[in-house]
């Protein structure tokens, strides 16, 4: 290697370094931030599984766990969930550029498929459950890219006038749709171009743990850090799907495989009682970063990207520019009950 390689290859290295320290303080500034929160959630989450102190009552008080708390939680989540399901229109579209209306009832239908699909119900009784314990609701919602499938799209209007003059009560009476995301079929409508689009993914929603969600303290919305473990064989299998470093990946692999080789070397020399034995099942502990990356001296590094770190240290997907047309990150958070410039 060359020593121009040399230096470049050095350059590389401490910026990768200064990516892993920046997100490592960003994570450890916004769990200490929340210090104070973060043991009334672990409070209520031990009340909640019915874990009483009883260290403080005499021999002749009561100690049986009484699941209050819990009843009381369960029978909320079970009344916003119930009055979801009664309503078949708990949201709607809309927009304010009157020649768009015509798109919103198949933009609605379209959302409503996805909700059903996806069982976002349930998933929303799943974060309030959470809320109710620990203040915040988080959901993840972003979509992915799957088996490609062609559909056509009709582009259609009115012979007899715009589509800003057309009101919406006589959009709604003529629009009809057919199949999922379908065909444009308005009586009276004449055609002003066909495209061929590709439907080529889904949506995913998820509710995220509160306890493992880091944000930018100071509420500027600078950064998320959402933190992810999953199983050693289930992270080989899909990293090259996930676009993740192949070389940083089998380094994380050969950390797991000299930690192995180290014990079965301190067995036979008979020390290893100091050394703990490596699991069986092995986990991997993914930190995945949106947002801003500044540089030492505080000035723009990377500016609205993504990446992500394994154990800490090693960078398996590099900064990229956030892929979401709308550029924002793919989390949805809120407190159940607000605390004024929080």
């Amino acid at each position: 290697m060359s020593e121009q390689a040399k230096a470049i290859s050095a350059i590389y290295s401490a910026d990768e370094q200064h990516i892993v320290d920046a997100i490592s303080e960003f994570r450890k500034t916004s769990k200490d931030s929340r210090k104070v929160q973060e043991d009334t959630w672990n409070t209520s989450w031990l009340l909640f599984n019915q874990q009483y102190d009883f260290s403080n009552k005499e021999v002749w008080q009561h100690k049986v766990a009484i699941p209050k708390i819990a009843g009381a939680i369960r029978t909320a989540v079970a009344l916003f969930k119930q009055a979801l399901i009664r309503s078949n229109d708990w949201f709607a579209v809309n927009t304010p550029i009157a020649r768009f209306k015509i798109y919103s009832p198949l933009i609605l239908g379209s959302l409503k498929y996805w909700i059903e699909r996806i069982s976002f119900i349930n998933i929303f009784a799943e974060a309030l459950h959470s809320a109710l314990l620990s203040s915040t609701m988080i959901f993840k919602i972003f979509w992915v890219k799957t088996k490609k499938d062609s559909f056509t799209r009709t582009d259609q209007v009115e012979k007899s006038q715009p589509f800003q003059n057309i009101p919406d009560k006589e959009i709604e009476k003529k629009y009809k749709t057919s199949g999922f995301l379908g065909e444009n079929v308005l009586e009276g409508f004449t055609t002003l171009g066909q495209e061929t689009y590709e439907d080529d993914g889904r949506l995913v929603a998820y509710a995220v743990d509160p306890f493992k969600f880091f944000i930018d303290p100071k509420g500027r919305k600078k950064y998320v850090i959402e933190e992810i473990e999953v199983d050693m064989d289930d992270f080989l299998e899909t990293a090259k799907e996930k676009g993740y470093e192949m070389s940083e990946v089998n380094r994380i692999n050969e950390d797991y495989a000299e930690a192995s080789r180290q014990y079965q070397e301190a067995m036979r020399e008979g020390k290893s009682l100091s050394l703990n034995k490596p699991s069986f099942r092995k986990t991997i502990l993914i930190w995945e970063f949106w947002g801003d990356i500044p540089s030492q001296e505080g000035k723009q590094l990377h500016k609205n990207v993504t990446c992500s770190i394994a154990n800490e240290k090693y960078i398996i997907r590099k900064p990229k520019k956030n892929p979401f047309w709308h550029g924002k990150f793919p989390y949805v958070w809120g407190a159940v009950m607000r605390k004024p410039f929080s």
